[in-house]
């Protein structure tokens, strides 16, 4: 074999690899989206980062005990169309996409990140903005502070009385 087709083989096989990986991105990120839009978060747990299933979907799922059912039912089946994908770094991807849902159409962004080989998504909330609507901070906090947040599920030890 010389080395044109050496060079032609070696091309080709990357390109191969780069498309396999750009279709797992589009895929991961569309099957998130999709099971996040229609209320399966357990659906969305295989394509997300372990940070965000302790967070994102852990309290959305904790949230769901309380929720409206009738509300969710008319906003489902909701669709997901990937607009477009934007490497930030060889790890990182911006996915920007349109949710569309009976009487509601909305754009959205997802963050992606290749963790092990597979694109992930890194979708985690911020609680204490989404609790104060008035803070509109869209920064990561660290696990450990959200962990801390949650609620103390030790009893009480009651004062004993002389």
């Amino acid at each position: 074999m010389n080395t044109l087709h050496r060079t032609a083989l070696c091309a080709l096989l990357l390109l191969a690899a780069c498309s396999g990986t750009d279709r797992q991105l589009e895929d991961n990120a569309r099957a998130y989206a999709t099971a996040m839009a229609n209320y399966r978060f357990n659906d969305a747990r295989p394509f997300a980062t372990d940070e965000t299933a302790d967070v994102t979907l852990r309290f959305y799922s904790q949230l769901m005990r309380s929720a409206d059912t009738a509300y969710i039912n008319a906003n489902i089946p909701a669709e997901i169309t990937i607009r477009s994908v934007d490497m930030t770094s060889d790890s990182t991807a911006l996915v920007a996409y349109s949710k569309k849902s009976p009487g509601t159409k909305r754009d959205c962004t997802l963050r992606m990140k290749l963790v092990q080989g597979r694109w992930l998504a890194d979708d985690v909330i911020d609680i204490p903005a989404m609790l104060n609507p008035g803070a509109h901070s869209h920064r990561k906090i660290p696990i450990e502070k959200i962990r801390a947040m949650q609620p103390d599920t030790t009893p009480l030890k009651r004062p004993v009385r002389p």
